[in-house]
């Protein structure tokens, strides 16, 4: 329900800062990190879940197709929205990095519910969401929010701790 509220909220602030043409170009956007991120979960959050992350060669693999999966997924969209000039080259580096980080912010996500540390989930969240706004703030206090300060207010939204970091997965 976190994840939701912040989502609505930012979907809300970039209806009202970017009129129709540029909501739709932020729904598109946003689509594209929601379908990668259930791409990335079934391929690493699921097995985050169930395998043994406990075991060396489990979880050296995890975190190899986890960084591997953000950052094919970063190059791909970056050149494809830029090639089709959907973005422009700025807006194109901001979605790809915004897209990695996404990607690797949910794999973190999945191993604190696999480690049912289900509040650390909403205080995430809900830090997330505090600061993309901050980030909002300080773009509309130097002129108009754009596509491109939603884009950073995604790429900068996700403080979660690195997954290494956690007991059950370090080296």
């Amino acid at each position: 329900m976190s994840q939701a509220l912040a989502s609505f909220v930012l979907t809300l602030l970039a209806a009202r800062a970017l009129g129709a043409a540029g909501l739709g170009l932020f729904a598109l956007v946003y689509s594209v990190l929601v379908m990668a991120s259930a791409v990335s979960t079934g391929l690493i959050g699921d097995s985050l879940t169930m395998l043994d992350r406990h075991r060396d060669p489990v979880r050296s693999g995890l975190q190899w197709w986890a960084v591997s999966a953000a950052l094919t997924s970063c190059l791909v969209a970056a050149a494809a929205v830029w090639v089709t000039e959907t973005l422009s080259l700025r807006g194109s580096i901001l979605f790809g990095a915004a897209l990695a980080v996404f990607l690797l912010e949910d794999a973190m996500r999945r191993l604190l519910m696999a480690n049912m540390r289900f509040w650390s989930i909403v205080l995430v969240d809900c830090s997330s969401l505090v600061v993309s706004l901050v980030t909002l703030g300080v773009a509309r206090a130097a002129g108009p929010l754009t596509l491109d300060a939603f884009l950073l207010a995604l790429l900068l939204v996700r403080p979660s701790p690195p997954w290494w970091r956690f007991p059950c997965c370090r080296p």
